[in-house]
């Protein structure tokens, strides 16, 4: 699914890795991206005879499904060691190019009634000037709606005017000067022609893919984090210079009963006393700094603490069993009734991907802030402490699809029986991937009445077609193959294996073979080779019956192998 390649600015590309390539050099890689951070990639290479220095190796990432670049940035940390087996190896770490904002610092510079588009393109204008070409980024879109202004004093209205200084990067500009003040969230976007900085509202649009037990999770945990919870909060007002010419700031003691803060008593019953300040400049009298904690004290309770749910997923659309590719960014409904998520619309706001095994994926969603009166709710359903629960096993009902969609990717379906490509080189495993096979087993197996399942094998003893299984498959190589192992239990009575298209009403390909082996331990081999070149469809089905000359007698069959090839085999 992935590719990635090094190379210098101007240099030739190497390919270290490209999926389905027994011969890459990397073992291992994850790519981790955030929202509203810098993407970063994490590698492992064999002992290899490239020089992969700091700061000057590129490295880019593609998609080969949706031929698109993910990751685009450079080599931040090499490092190289000798493990116990005396094995050398090398592990680097990569970060995205948006951290090339953090190479250039702006000049001083007022500007007046700026748009925050304009703001980022001047700040882009000013980095592009200072770096290499390599470095240089482009505008991308921005669209979101910018926070209210709480401020009536003009000398802090900061809608009207925006600054720079040598004091800080590029970067620093962009998220504490940009998106601390006016909303919104930054991405890199990696387009053929460079790469693009989007500044951008968080999605409504929620996602037909939803995360359930016994579809797509394989393990979930959900914890609530008080860190930043405040119990107390002590508010502060402008500065001023007290009798002893020294500079303090406007407490709210005169105003609240001798206290200079506000108690949260239903944090305080959960957490204990947590104190914090905040800091109110433009409140220039203990009445308004009062009114000012007052109103951030409401926040609090509306923000009392965050709730975080880790999850490792399966991300079918590698197989297309899915509609949506579990991204960065997107929201999607998630059914985990043992934690009290039913139907609850989250955000992923991290993923963690590896990308020799693009389907495992571990993502970060939710992080939406609880209420105290959720705090209260969720600590005493839990006997007063942390909710930290981790769902390491399931009913065998529930893990029985997440188990099945593993094996399909990972092609430990269907025996042991290779195939090689037209090349002679690349193993081809059933069910290994899209990619490589365009095939997938239906699930569960489209069996009908009186087929059984003895020992791996499909039985019946009906004298008319009985369905026993179905796959899927796209056709991107020239031939399907379909191995069978059958026999008949009794002597003198024959059986019939046949694979049929049940694409519409279109009947793709159809063959047919007699069984004649009698016995378990006189098993008859059957190839089926359907030759895809003739066939256009983008999809179809297809499926795999069988039936017995005489009711006395039964027939066993089971697949050996379900793929595809370039190879007439």
């Amino acid at each position: 699914m992935y590719k990635v390649d090094i190379y210098e600015d101007g240099g030739t590309r190497t390919t270290i890795f490209e999926y389905g390539d027994n011969d890459s050099l990397i073992k291992a890689g994850t790519l981790e991206k955030a929202v509203d951070a810098i993407d970063e990639f994490k590698f492992d290479m064999v002992h290899h005879n490239l020089f992969l220095g700091s700061y000057k190796t590129l490295v880019e990432i593609r998609n080969l499904k949706t031929d698109k670049v993910v990751f685009r940035g450079r080599i931040l940390l090499p490092s190289n060691q000798m493990g116990e087996d005396g094995l050398y190896d090398s592990d680097y770490t990569a970060e995205g190019a948006m951290a090339y904002l953090h190479d250039s610092y702006p000049n001083y510079g007022t500007y007046t009634d700026y748009t925050p588009s304009q703001y980022l393109s001047s700040l882009l204008y000013k980095h592009n000037a200072a770096v290499e070409p390599y470095k240089q980024l482009k505008l991308g879109t921005v669209n979101f709606t910018k926070k209210k202004e709480v401020s009536t004093d003009p000398s802090f209205d900061t809608t009207r005017y925006s600054y720079t200084t040598p004091e800080k990067s590029t970067m620093d500009h962009i998220r504490e000067d940009g998106v601390n003040r006016w909303g919104g969230e930054i991405f890199a976007r990696y387009e053929a022609d460079g790469t693009y900085i989007d500044w951008l509202d968080e999605p409504t649009e929620v996602k037909e893919t939803s995360f359930r037990i016994g579809r797509n999770i394989k393990s979930i945990k959900r914890t609530i984090d008080p860190l930043d919870v405040v119990t107390r909060l002590i508010p502060l007002g402008a500065a001023e210079v007290n009798q002893y010419n020294q500079e303090a700031r406007i407490t709210i003691e005169s105003v609240n009963n001798g206290k200079s803060y506000i108690d949260i008593p239903e944090l305080i019953a959960v957490y204990g006393i947590q104190t914090g300040t905040e800091i109110f400049d433009d409140k220039t009298s203990p009445e308004l700094v009062m009114q000012a904690g007052q109103e951030k004290v409401a926040e609090i309770r509306k923000q009392a603490a965050k709730v975080q749910i880790d999850v490792n997923v399966l991300d079918l659309s590698t197989i297309d069993l899915e509609p949506d590719e579990i991204v960065r960014g997107n929201k999607h409904r998630c059914y985990v009734e043992e934690l009290g998520i039913n139907g609850e619309v989250l955000r992923i706001v991290a993923t963690t991907e590896d990308i020799m095994n693009p389907q495992n994926k571990s993502i970060r969603i939710g992080e939406r802030p609880l209420t105290s009166a959720e705090v209260q709710e969720q600590i005493a359903a839990d006997k007063n402490r942390m909710l930290e629960r981790k769902m390491t096993t399931t009913t065998a009902n529930l893990k029985q699809e997440v188990d099945y969609h593993q094996k399909v990717i990972t092609g430990e379906i269907g025996g042991v029986l290779t195939v090689k490509d037209a090349e002679g080189n690349s193993i081809i495993k059933n069910g290994q991937s899209q990619f490589n096979l365009a095939v997938w087993r239906y699930y569960p197996p489209f069996y009908v009445d009186g087929v059984e399942i003895v020992r791996s094998f499909f039985v019946t003893n009906n004298t008319i077609t009985s369905v026993f299984d179905a796959y899927t498959i796209v056709p991107q190589q020239k031939y399907l193959i379909v191995i069978l192992s059958c026999y008949i239990d009794t002597a003198g009575a024959t059986g019939t294996v046949e694979i049929i298209n049940f694409k519409n009403s279109e009947t793709k390909f159809y063959q047919s073979a007699t069984v004649t082996a009698v016995g378990s331990g006189n098993q008859q081999e059957i190839t089926f080779t359907v030759n895809l070149e003739n066939i256009s469809s983008e999809k179809l089905s297809f499926y795999l019956r069988f039936n017995s000359s005489i009711a006395q007698a039964k027939i066993y069959a089971r697949e050996m192998f379900v793929g595809t090839t370039n190879t007439n085999i």
